[in-house]
């Protein structure tokens, strides 16, 4: 027995005390609200526009890339380390910055990792996995309009889709006076991306920088460009996302005042005057949806600033008499089930059974600012990866008092504007570049 007692002692480790580990902060979106703004707009309202696009010349850099990568064998497309057009990304950046950082910085306008690039090139003279984007297939510009790319097949997958060579070709046409001999110049991109797929970097001397960099037009794309680029955005059998970009070139203006703020609740009501019955449904769900985030966002917010404004806790009982907790609780029930109908019709009622617990209160007003405040902290502690703090400290008594980080100097205005984007900024920046506004 005392052989097996020392030889269990040997072989068992010491355990010290459970540490708690740190949970980070998450500030954004703090009630949830986001996914199913982004669902209806992605899905259904402008499929394949995210909230980053501003620049669509970048189409035409990835139909670039698409047409060159695809001749990589499947060893290197099987790569680890990186992918080949991982590869093109890198020298695209690299060259934009190292040819126009300083001479023409407009021409960086718009372009991913630009800064991450110009620090890399001062500090080692080229690029690698360690010193771009930490997460480049979400922050590239790749990772950014691949999804629209393949919404306008562009790409099939990764690989050139049906409209990437026709796209390509306008391309090529603008800027024929740029790229000199064409067949040179692919060459020379297939000789980079070799290059970087063998050595996991670009090269820090290489004497054709300008000549990659020149013809890669990606905020201002030349009239061929820019005319496929339209035409495939408004195809016709993309319904709603063709009605709403052409109705924002036409009637954009009227919302984007002088100090270039942007006010889609304007534009919605504007376009409900002449939309079709499939545009005027999802508007007027978008519209229900707005109001309601707006009346908890108010709330919640208000909650943030009353619980700010001293070392005093407040508790829930003395946030009953905030205007905007006594609005969301009038209106929230009246709105419930022509809002949660009105999701299902887009497959998205699922995603507001979170917030039923807003609306199953008894109508007593604590309860219901204990339930937004509940709903707050479930929100916080299911994201990933390991969950994020609350915005407020809690105490045994019930009271909540602001976090620092989180404190509020004023109260929300309660002016009714909606919470989320609806991708007018996006598609009014791409209306400039290929010259429709």
């Amino acid at each position: 027995m005392k052989l097996l007692s020392k030889s269990l002692n040997q072989v068992v480790p010491y355990l010290s005390a459970y540490d708690q580990p740190e949970v980070p902060e998450g500030a954004l979106d703090p009630l949830g609200l986001y996914p199913i703004s982004d669902a209806i707009t992605v899905k259904y309202l402008c499929p394949g526009i995210r909230e980053r696009q501003k620049h669509p010349g970048f189409l035409a850099t990835i139909a670039i890339g698409a047409s060159v990568t695809e001749s990589f064998t499947e060893s290197y497309l099987n790569d680890k380390v990186v992918t080949p057009m991982q590869v093109f990304e890198w020298y695209v950046v690299h060259a934009l910055v190292k040819t126009y950082g300083a001479s023409k910085p407009k021409r960086l306008t718009g372009l991913p990792g630009r800064e991450k690039v110009a620090t890399a090139l001062m500090q080692s003279a080229c690029v690698t996995e360690g010193n771009y984007l930490k997460t480049p297939a979400v922050f590239g510009f790749y990772g950014v309009y691949k999804v629209l790319a393949r919404e306008l097949d562009v790409l099939s997958g990764d690989s050139m889709g049906p409209d990437c060579a026709r796209l390509k070709m306008a391309w090529e046409q603008d800027v024929k006076n740029d790229i000199g001999d064409l067949r040179k110049y692919y060459d020379l991109v297939h000789e980079a991306v070799t290059y970087g797929l063998n050595n996991h970097k670009t090269q820090k001397i290489w004497k054709h920088w300008e000549t990659f960099a020149r013809p890669l037009v990606t905020n201002d794309p030349g009239k061929k460009s820019s005319a496929v680029i339209w035409e495939l955005l408004t195809d016709i059998n993309v319904k709603l996302r063709s009605e709403y970009f052409q109705f924002i070139v036409k009637q954009g203006a009227k919302v984007i005042t002088t100090d270039s703020e942007i006010n889609e609740k304007v534009l919605h009501a504007e376009l409900l005057k002449s939309a079709s019955s499939d545009m005027t449904a999802i508007i007027k769900n978008i519209q229900l949806y707005e109001e309601f985030s707006r009346l908890i966002t108010d709330a919640f917010y208000h909650i943030l600033y009353v619980a700010s404004k001293s070392e005093k806790k407040v508790s829930p009982s003395e946030l009953t008499s905030l205007s905007s907790v006594k609005a969301a609780i009038k209106r929230l029930p009246i709105i419930r089930d022509k809002l949660q109908d009105g999701l299902a019709r887009y497959n998205l009622d699922f995603r507001f059974n979170a917030f039923l617990n807003l609306f199953n209160t008894t109508g007593n007003k604590e309860e219901w600012v204990n339930a937004l405040l509940g709903h707050h902290v479930k929100n916080q502690q299911d994201k990933l990866p390991n969950g994020k703090m609350p915005f407020f400290d809690y105490f045994d008594d019930g009271t909540i008092r602001t976090r620092h980080a989180y404190q509020q100097a004023s109260a929300p205005t309660e002016a009714g504007d909606y919470v989320h984007a609806y991708r007018l900024a996006s598609l009014w920046s791409f209306a400039e570049d290929i010259g429709k506004v």
